[in-house]
């Protein structure tokens, strides 16, 4: 990998299932694939133009407090 291609924050490798919402209210299903504190990276098959403001709802994920 070229030095200019690293990413600045580590990157978790994931794959959980989710929801992808568009702001008229269309759904489509999705997989992220990895996640870091700038991000994720999510696979879809919708047609999503860039800038377009999302909500990403992951299936059955669960956090556990930090206490």
């Amino acid at each position: 990998m070229a030095d200019d291609d690293k990413r600045r924050d580590d990157r978790l490798p994931v794959l959980w299932h989710g929801t992808l919402t568009t702001e008229d209210d269309q759904e489509f299903p999705c997989e992220v694939r990895d996640v870091s504190h700038a991000g994720t990276l999510i696979t879809c098959d919708a047609d999503v133009a860039m800038g377009q403001h999302l909500l990403l709802s992951i299936d059955n994920l669960a956090i556990s407090p930090a206490w």
